[in-house]
């Protein structure tokens, strides 16, 4: 244990110094600085296995990727995506990235490069992709106030046309702008925060609700401390709020009143964008659109320590490394799996050999990433061509539903702020 420090990973929408910047929260000095990345895009800094640093570029259509003791990216990998990346993250064994491009969720093998699905349940732009702390399932949050819960193995497979999530959650009203899943996989506590100005706690393993607190503003971030028994709050007006978890009323529904709202932390001038605790859960960090990072003694709810930067801060996170962190290169302390392939940038439906495995509670389930192409004998082309048409004229259907259905949530949206 002593080779391990604690370190806050911080990123901001200006890029011009580094792309993303490690830090020591209990000094405030900068530990590793990585460059090249340009600036990182909001809910997109991912560490994989406390071995390599993943970010998304906030205006091209690619990811970046350092080892953790290096600022040079990785040489000779090229990580272009279908399209700019809104949210990412990567399962905790390191082998699957998934990544939220406008409405339609993407799965990469990620040491390979190869896509293996891509899923379309949302109506509107993902927001939050997120992986439970054992790898089985992940959320994916949108702009059209959704949560859904795959199951990763049946998201890899095709045996079936088209992925079905476990369920979709659809209490919010408005954009579902963060959440926090707790420990014990599927069978853990989701957190969820939106526009709204909601929090919902669900049980992630059946959906069900178990408590909707209403604040007087809309939420923007939220983090739950290792115990669950604190909850941490970002508003669009800079107030984080303090909710104990401990005593929790004896209604479904809950509305914070002005005398909790007391009991709160200010110090942003503006919307919090980004929280995070520490392990111990004595450090709160913040960031926010006033270019700060603020560190906060989370029992005195005092302002430790300010760490100003050149935008509005993208990515806060806070996690335990090693001191190598601090030290050169070298064989010895290069990482354990090698990332070596490009990323594809759509599903080859042609590789009917591709295998992949999927380690669920230690145990190994293979399964067919592509399903056998049945074999179509036709004696002229008509067939083919009047069928390629029919899938056209379906695609062009279904793109001007999409359009139409965005336009009428804006305006549904827009018409619920204004009565409020």
């Amino acid at each position: 244990m002593s080779d391990l420090i604690e370190a806050v990973f911080t990123s901001d929408a200006n890029g011009s110094q580094w792309t993303c910047c490690a830090w020591d929260p209990r000094t405030g000095t900068n530990v590793m600085m990585y460059k090249g990345g340009g600036a990182a895009a909001e809910n997109s800094l991912v560490l994989v296995r406390h071995e390599y640093l993943i970010t998304a570029n906030n205006t091209k259509p690619m990811l970046h990727i350092w080892p953790l003791n290096s600022q040079d990216q990785v040489s000779g990998t090229r990580f272009i995506t279908p399209g700019k990346v809104l949210s990412l993250d990567v399962s905790p064994d390191g082998n699957y990235l998934v990544a939220g491009i406008q409405e339609v969720v993407h799965i990469w093998h990620l040491c390979s490069g190869k896509m293996i699905t891509a899923l379309s349940k949302h109506y509107q732009a993902v927001t939050k992709i997120k992986f439970t702390d054992d790898g089985s399932h992940f959320l994916s949050a949108g702009q059209d106030g959704n949560i859904v819960v795959w199951n990763l193995t049946k998201a890899i497979s095709t045996n079936q046309k088209e992925a079905q999530p476990l369920y979709t959650l659809s209490g919010h009203g408005l954009s579902v702008t963060d959440f926090h899943v707790g420990a014990g996989g599927v069978r853990a506590l989701l957190y969820t925060v939106s526009l709204d100005r909601t929090c919902r706690v669900y049980d992630l393993s059946t959906g069900n609700l178990l408590l909707d607190i209403v604040f007087p503003e809309a939420m923007q971030r939220i983090v739950v401390n290792k115990s669950e028994t604190v909850a941490y709050l970002g508003s669009v007006s800079g107030r984080i709020y303090e909710v104990n978890l401990c005593s929790p009323p004896r209604s479904r529904e809950y509305h914070i009143g002005i005398e909790e709202s007391k009991n709160s932390f200010t110090g942003h001038n503006g919307s919090v964008t980004c929280l995070a605790l520490s392990v111990d859960g004595e450090l709160l960090i913040s960031g926010g659109v006033d270019e700060n990072v603020n560190i906060w003694h989370t029992p005195s709810r005092q302002l430790i320590r300010t760490l100003p930067h050149k935008g509005k801060i993208s990515n806060v996170a806070f996690t335990c490394v090693t001191r190598r962190l601090k030290e050169p290169l070298e064989a010895k302390h290069k990482p354990s799996f090698v990332v070596t392939g490009n990323l594809k940038r759509m599903v080859d439906v042609e590789d009917d050999n591709y295998v992949v495995e999927t380690i669920v509670n230690e145990a190994i389930e293979v399964t067919s990433a592509r399903p056998k192409r049945p074999a179509v004998v036709t004696s002229t082309g008509t067939a083919t061509t009047d069928s390629s048409n029919e899938i056209e004229k379906l695609r062009a259907q279904i793109n001007e539903l999409q359009k139409v259905n965005k336009e009428l949530f804006n305006f549904c949206a827009k018409q619920s702020l204004l009565r409020e």
